[in-house]
């Protein structure tokens, strides 16, 4: 969802040995403009096993329709 320029979203940890420390989340217009691309954005959260957190990116959109969004990448550490 975005919001005033904000982009917000929820992630679930469900691996129970790892620690997520880092995502990278890409933003993709769903209509073709060619002044509007996707970009991608790295967001450091801490997110320990089996539980969720809430993250938010700046990213100026338009509305939250205007959008389609991926987790491409995870970075963390072995916690267990």
């Amino acid at each position: 969802m975005t919001n005033y320029g904000y982009f917000k979203g929820n992630i679930y940890n469900g691996n129970k040995d790892w620690t997520i420390t880092q995502i990278t989340v890409v933003l993709v217009p769903k209509s073709p403009d060619p002044a509007r691309s996707a970009k991608e954005y790295n967001v450091n959260l801490s997110v320990p096993p089996l539980t969720n957190s809430d993250f938010s990116v700046s990213a100026a959109s338009g509305g939250s329709s205007e959008l389609d969004w991926s987790i491409t990448k995870a970075r963390g550490y072995k916690s267990r």
